[in-house]
């Protein structure tokens, strides 16, 4: 999961792995580029929208040109059509609302395609 807001990454970590997941950190867009370029594989990345150097959409460009299948959550505090336009047309990209309630996240997830 990649936020730069260090209270959102402290509480959705335990959150996911209460949820029976493994979790990962990342503090901005490069900071994930370089798991991912080094090598960490995985099932999802939730990809805070808004951050300061690579944003959410710069970044998720650069992580579907790294991984072309990765399934990614966008995940915005804002209603903003620049988060629709990255959704349409990628059936492995989602959104979600921030805040959102463990139920939210688990709803979502559950409704997500996963590539084997």
């Amino acid at each position: 999961m990649v936020d730069d807001d260090e209270l959102i990454r402290d509480s959705l970590v335990p959150m996911l792995e209460i949820m029976g997941h493994t979790a990962r950190a990342a503090s901005g867009g490069a900071e994930a580029l370089d798991l991912l370029q080094g090598g960490l594989d995985v099932d999802l990345v939730i990809l805070d929208m808004n951050m300061p150097g690579l944003n959410g959409a710069e970044t998720l460009a650069r992580i579907k040109a790294l991984k072309p299948g990765q399934v990614v959550l966008m995940a915005s505090g804002y209603n903003d059509s620049e988060v629709g336009r990255l959704v349409a047309g990628h059936s492995e990209v989602s959104c979600i609302q921030k805040p959102f309630s463990m139920k939210e996240l688990r709803r979502k997830l559950g409704g997500m395609v996963f590539a084997p």
